[in-house]
């Protein structure tokens, strides 16, 4: 009879040690989960800001930009969410407007795809080609000797 009880006193005492691991366990996965999701859906964009990128710019300058201006909260989690959409290799210039709420995630989407505003310019007292030229290139990048 004492065995029989040391028997059931022991395995009773493995299942409900078992049953404690897994519910912590569960409880430290739900934890990490939820530091994933706000890292990449959380919304991270403080205030709408219009961004411009220029050719040849790298994913350093990028991140600069965005320090600059001040419209993201989260930079380590825009950093690795861009890490894993493997963005640093896909830059691609041009305007981009970021819309107050956006999450990192939708940030680094529209980089990603190159999803840029377009750029709006007047032009007023033009008298020659060449000051054509050069406010175009002003406004869209390129030299003037190239227009």
């Amino acid at each position: 009879m004492t065995n029989s009880f040391i028997n059931y006193f022991v395995n009773s005492m493995f299942k409900k040690v078992g049953w404690l691991l897994l519910i912590i366990a569960l409880i430290i996965a739900a934890y990490f989960a939820w530091i994933l999701k706000q890292t990449i859906y959380a919304s991270s964009v403080n205030k709408t800001t219009d961004i411009f990128i220029s050719t040849g710019s790298q994913y350093s300058e990028v991140l600069k930009i965005l320090d600059t201006c001040a419209c993201i909260s989260n930079h380590k989690g825009l950093d690795q969410v861009a890490e894993l959409k493997k963005y640093p290799t896909l830059v691609k210039p041009g305007k981009y407007r970021f819309l107050l709420g956006m999450s990192n995630e939708d940030v680094i989407n529209k980089l990603r795809i190159g999803e840029q505003e377009p750029i709006e310019f007047t032009f007023n007292n033009i008298r020659t080609i060449d000051q054509l030229a050069g406010r175009v290139a002003y406004y869209l990048e390129p030299d003037s000797i190239i227009i």
